[in-house]
């Protein structure tokens, strides 16, 4: 399995590396430059995963499965925008599917915590 990125994406890069997913980057100008730091440019709003979280996460994934790409994803990152990510590169799949995928985002997101803490 492929996926193909407008702009890098450092949290769908991980996940996809640990699931073997190639992941392929193709700009797209978009009427501006492009500014990309080490951390792929956006600004992270999100806050620790919770029930609340999880739900936007799961709506963001069906919106995308309804062919909605969210814009903000290429300036912020929240849940809701990377489950509307998770959504564009797996489709429509089993809510167990899902909630495997939330739990392993989840697990990814603690593991980057605790590593910038050691930092």
């Amino acid at each position: 399995m492929d996926v193909v990125c407008a702009v890098p994406n450092s949290d769908l890069e991980a996940f996809c590396r640990d699931e073997g997913i190639d992941v392929h980057l193709y700009p797209i100008p978009h009427g501006g430059e492009l500014v990309v730091d080490e951390n792929d440019g956006r600004v992270d709003v999100r806050r620790p995963p919770d029930e609340a979280r999880r739900r936007a996460f799961l709506a963001g994934w069906t919106e995308a499965v309804g062919g909605q790409l969210y814009n903000s994803v290429l300036h912020h990152k929240t849940h809701a925008n990377m489950g509307n990510l998770f959504g564009w590169v797996y489709g429509d799949m089993p809510r167990d599917f899902r909630l495997r995928t939330w739990a392993r985002y989840k697990d990814a997101l603690s593991l980057r915590e605790d590593e910038e803490a050691v930092d």
